[in-house]
């Protein structure tokens, strides 16, 4: 076999495969988020005093990427299946 599943992807069908990993990935985060505001939302503990308002662009000035936490980086996946057929 290959040195990785990578490698048994086309360029094209890795590109198509990245794409859907991170579309998949989106679609979890916006759970994950939706999740814990309607938590904070729904509870009657916790009081809505506001909302962050930002300046258009700020996500431009964030800065560098911090490096993940060890538990964030262990549930990453580790690798991906080989294509059917290979």
């Amino acid at each position: 076999m290959c040195g990785t599943v990578d490698s048994l992807y086309s360029s094209g069908e890795l590109k198509k495969l990245k794409a859907q990993e991170k579309k998949l990935a989106k679609i979890e985060v916006h759970k994950a988020l939706k999740h814990w505001v309607d938590f904070f939302e729904g509870s009657g503990k916790y009081t809505k005093v506001g909302k962050v308002k930002r300046e258009p662009g700020w996500e431009d000035k964030l800065g560098p990427v911090k490096k993940l936490c060890k538990m964030a980086a262990d549930g990453r996946p580790k690798s991906r299946n080989p294509p059917p057929g290979k």
